[in-house]
């Protein structure tokens, strides 16, 4: 199976100890790999998400990423 957008921005997630609530209709394929960095996990998820037609949402407090259609 591809690898799909959902994959990195889990496996950023768990590094944190963060969890997904995916929201979008679609999980977009990566067409190419490339390297992303930032600050902060959610600058790297943020950067990762421009590609495609979607965004992030963060709860600090329950620490959930809601990913959903832009």
């Amino acid at each position: 199976m591809p690898n799909r957008v959902s994959v990195p921005i889990k496996r950023i997630a768990k590094k944190h100890g963060w969890k997904i609530k995916w929201l979008a209709p679609q999980n977009y394929q990566i067409l190419c790999h490339s390297l992303l960095t930032g600050r902060t996990f959610q600058d790297v998820i943020n950067q990762l998400l421009t590609h495609y037609p979607l965004k992030a949402s963060y709860n600090i407090k329950q620490k959930i990423i809601t990913v959903e259609k832009k």
